[in-house]
């Protein structure tokens, strides 16, 4: 893929935002090393904006590329290999490579609001969270067609559900808010009830069919899970007992203040902005000095105002052009980008390994989308595509 969108010679519209970004990157990174920041704890900083940037770049070059239609079909077989192998963990206890935990929230108390719903985090979580967003928020609108959209949508909402995370609610819900305006009409509107009602039939109903199968102990054990740890996980009582929200407030305080200290510029990469959170040799001592779940907050404490201001324009002109023109392959790409910066609010995901491939995609796609007039609507490509541009002339 790489070699793809390097040979695709005829864009070079990213290469000024991005290789402005970079550039402060490597300067900042640089300016961190003089005033005697670890060099490990740097790269630790850089290596997931880095590596955001290159997801970002081939991402761009390689929408209207002819690898395309390969790769959208690649994305699918990846969603659905990995649905079933979390649901098969789920079901059989299969363990799998990620995070695996009871679904529940640690109290300030030390109590634990238990369930027998295991939590799953894979891989490809945060892509299924990206698809699951931008895809319902295009079909919410009435801009795509709901069957077109299964393919996709059934792996990624199986993968995003067995995460029990409460971030998976702030994606969809800021790319469906961004789409509806974007899309703003009486028609969307109408659709967005309509969409709304027939979710809620869909689901009562298959609830309702599975209550009196073989699975129905599983699956009353989900629906308590997802109570348990996403919904009761947005009450007033969770904000106040949740030690999971109650230190990332913390963070928050202590990023504010490292803030303060330095508000142009930032103090840095690898700067400790909050002492240790527990003994070397684990998270708490060893990373969670420099790693923040805000990332805006860990992005101001580190890079300032100036490195704020860069990213918000990459980031951010994508989602005001896609605003202004809302064709259904710009609507897709900048409501899952809408999304991913969402849940960096509670999840930073240009910070991590796998979430900053995502995030980064989805950006290099909604510049791609956006500043290239032959891949306005060429994405997705092949049979679906065609079948998507008929839809789009009917109006549905």
């Amino acid at each position: 893929m790489l070699l793809v969108a390097l040979n695709n010679e005829g864009k070079r519209t990213i290469y000024r935002p991005l290789l402005g970004v970079a550039i402060y990157i490597v300067v900042a990174a640089t300016v961190s090393v003089i005033a005697g920041n670890a060099v490990q704890k740097i790269l630790f900083d850089i290596r997931g904006l880095m590596t955001m940037l290159a997801s970002a770049y081939v991402a761009y070059h390689l929408l209207g590329s002819t690898i395309q239609a390969a790769l959208v079909r690649s994305i699918r077989w990846i969603l659905w290999i990995s649905g079933i192998l979390v649901l098969a963990s789920s079901v059989f206890g299969i363990t799998l490579a990620g995070r695996s935990e009871e679904a529940g929230l640690y109290l300030t108390s030390g109590g634990f609001t238990a369930s027998d719903a295991t939590r799953l985090i894979v891989s490809t979580t945060d892509l299924a969270l990206v698809v699951l967003a931008s895809l319902t928020a295009v079909v919410v609108v009435g801009r795509y067609s709901f069957k077109l959209a299964l393919p996709m949508f059934v792996p990624a909402f199986v993968i995003v559900f067995l995460g029990f995370s409460r971030n998976s609610l702030l994606g969809v819900a800021a790319a469906s808010i961004f789409a509806v305006v974007a899309a703003l009409s009486w028609q969307s509107l109408r659709k967005l009830a309509l969409f709304l009602s027939a979710a809620v039939v869909l689901v009562a109903g298959t609830i309702a069919l599975l209550s009196v199968s073989p699975a129905a102990s599983w699956l009353q054990a989900q629906l308590t899970g997802f109570q348990t740890r996403v919904l009761d996980g947005l009450t007033r009582a969770a904000f106040r007992t949740d030690t999971s929200i109650l230190y990332r407030t913390s963070e928050a305080e202590h990023l504010i203040a490292a803030f303060r200290r330095s508000p142009l510029f930032g103090n840095g990469f690898g700067y400790a902005y909050q002492p240790p959170q527990g003994p070397m040799g684990t998270f708490w001592g060893d990373q969670a000095p420099y790693y923040a779940h805000n990332f805006y907050l860990w992005l101001l404490a580190k890079a300032g105002l100036l490195g704020a201001i860069i990213f918000c324009f990459v980031a951010v002109v994508p989602l005001v052009r896609g605003i202004r023109t809302a064709t259904p392959v710009r609507l897709i790409v900048t409501s899952g980008s809408m999304a991913a910066l969402a849940v960096s609010l509670v999840a930073p995901m240009p910070l991590g390994t796998n979430s900053s491939v995502a995030i980064g995609g989805i950006l290099g796609l909604a510049f791609g989308a956006l500043m290239d007039q032959r891949s306005r609507d060429s994405f997705p490509s092949g049979p679906a595509g065609r079948r998507a541009g008929r839809v789009r002339r009917r109006g549905i």
